[in-house]
């Protein structure tokens, strides 16, 4: 058995065994165009294992990076996790993933996502479930008019509507947390077409595109805007309902966060409740605590300077993660990571770690669970840890999927 890097003249033979390994649940073309057509891959992202001459498992890493807040974090997308039958049950998938993490650690990563069902055996090689959105949108019979506004809602056209579109994406996601910094090369590659980058329907007012939304009238994976465009909104939702109406659906799919703006007009149009499901297919995992910690101190600055928090005598906070330590030190408005011994030391699990640097959970909301593991959290530091980690909409779009 011989654990590497994937050779150039193997690439065929990788994308014959993920056709196999994977055979009920993705085309073959999914994986010819993640090997041919994605212009983030490198060979080094890919590790298998040979065995009896041949490829029998296999796991990559993606490039995908992401923000916690307006703070981009490097993130290293697990997938392609696969071991051909006959070689099961022999610990080459927790061989190749130990073998990424430490790839990652090298490359500079500081978290790590994947997506599966099989939540079991990634979390005892540290990834933790962590919660997704998404919703069931009951579709009316009818709708009303078409209301008059500054708005024109089409179908995208690819050769003068990217640049636009690009625009809307990275004003509407610039502080949303997990959301991916997006090349825009990859806007054009292949690989990311094939998995719906680009959108179905626009929203344009005098020529330019304000907003925009991706997927069919079965389901919405997208929707952003331009700044001061929200109202663009109304009509895309409209259009979207009119096109669900007409090929008479039930229902329209969703996976956009809770307080989306789109689904807040999908909410007045609907006849009835929309229904609400939380998933946990997604896992993160910390892949370096202190860099990470380190490049979201301006996020935490910014945040303390907001709220007016200063505080004379410091305060510190201790985290702990996949056998890493950390402490976060704020004295007056400033923080910074250092050495010190923190004065509270925060035993979160990796799902609550990442609920409240994602803004999935509050310390409030935390709270109770944590002390029945006997952590007790003295007011002040509650009041700095609602200040730093506040509730937010994370979002991780479907189409950014790997």
């Amino acid at each position: 058995m011989e654990l590497r890097d994937l050779r150039a003249d193997e690439i065929d033979e990788l994308i014959d065994h993920f056709a196999f390994v994977f055979r009920d649940a993705a085309p073959r073309e999914r994986f010819e165009r993640a090997m041919y057509d994605d212009t983030t891959l490198e060979l080094s992202q890919l590790k298998v294992i040979v065995a009896d001459g041949k490829i029998v498992s296999a796991v990559r890493v993606a490039n995908r990076p992401v923000r916690i807040g307006s703070t981009r974090v490097e993130m290293g997308g697990i997938g392609g996790v696969s071991t051909h039958p006959e070689y099961r049950r022999r610990g080459y998938g927790t061989a190749l993933l130990q073998a990424q993490v430490a790839y990652m650690e090298q490359q500079g990563y500081d978290i790590s996502m994947l997506f599966s069902g099989l939540t079991g055996f990634y979390q005892r090689v540290g990834w933790e479930c962590f919660p997704e959105h998404s919703c069931s949108v009951p579709v009316p019979s009818e709708l009303p008019g078409d209301a008059e506004g500054p708005y024109t809602v089409r179908e995208y056209v690819e050769d003068t509507d990217l640049a636009g579109v690009i625009r809307c994406y990275d004003e509407f996601n610039a502080q949303r947390t997990l959301s991916m910094v997006r090349h825009p090369q990859y806007w054009s590659d292949e690989h990311a077409k094939f998995l719906g980058c680009l959108p179905w329907l626009v929203a344009e007012s005098d020529g330019e595109v304000c907003a925009y939304a991706s997927g069919s009238p079965q389901r919405i994976y997208e929707a952003c805007c331009r700044h001061g465009h929200l109202q663009a909104f109304v009509p895309l939702a409209e259009t979207v309902m009119m096109a669900a109406t007409e090929q008479h659906n039930d229902s329209l799919t969703c996976q956009l966060p809770f307080g989306h703006p789109l689904l807040d007009r999908f909410r007045i149009l609907a006849p009835t409740r929309i229904t609400h499901t939380l998933s946990e297919g997604m896992m993160l995992r910390v892949i370096r605590l202190r860099p990470l910690l380190k490049k979201l101190v301006a996020e935490f600055k910014g945040r303390l300077s907001q709220a007016g928090f200063a505080v004379s005598q410091p305060l510190t906070i201790g985290f702990s993660q996949v056998g890493q330590t950390a402490t976060l030190r704020v004295l007056g408005p400033d923080a910074r990571v250092c050495d010190d011994e923190p004065e509270l030391p925060l035993d979160l699990s990796g799902r609550e770690f990442f609920l409240l640097l994602c803004g999935g959970a509050t310390v409030d909301e935390l709270a109770e669970i944590l002390s029945l593991r006997g952590i007790s959290i003295p007011q002040r530091y509650q009041k700095l840890l609602r200040i730093l980690f506040p509730k937010l909409d994370s979002v991780y779009y479907a189409c950014d999927h790997f």
